[in-house]
């Protein structure tokens, strides 16, 4: 799901794969990082984007974002990452 926020701020959700709408089995972070880098090129190749893309999560999604990071994604510019 995709909502637009205020100042050009876009926020795009993403469930885990194989949890709640996402296809695939779920395998506790295996593939979390090529799943990160897939999501950031889509999100990048959007014309709604400028290209770069800070993430946030908390838990489960914080530890998401760790694996993140390990994809090595030349878009990212930042985390918030909260316990």
């Amino acid at each position: 799901d995709i909502f637009t926020a205020t100042n050009n701020f876009v926020a795009v959700l993403q469930d885990q794969r194989g949890t709640f709408g996402s296809g695939g089995d779920f395998d506790m972070w295996r593939g979390a990082s090529v799943d990160a880098r897939d999501t950031f090129d889509w999100v990048s190749g959007q014309n709604w984007s400028d290209g770069t893309i800070f993430t946030a999560g908390a838990s489960a999604d914080g530890i998401a974002e760790f694996a993140a990071v390990l994809a090595n994604p030349p878009q990212l510019r930042g985390q918030w990452i909260m316990w």
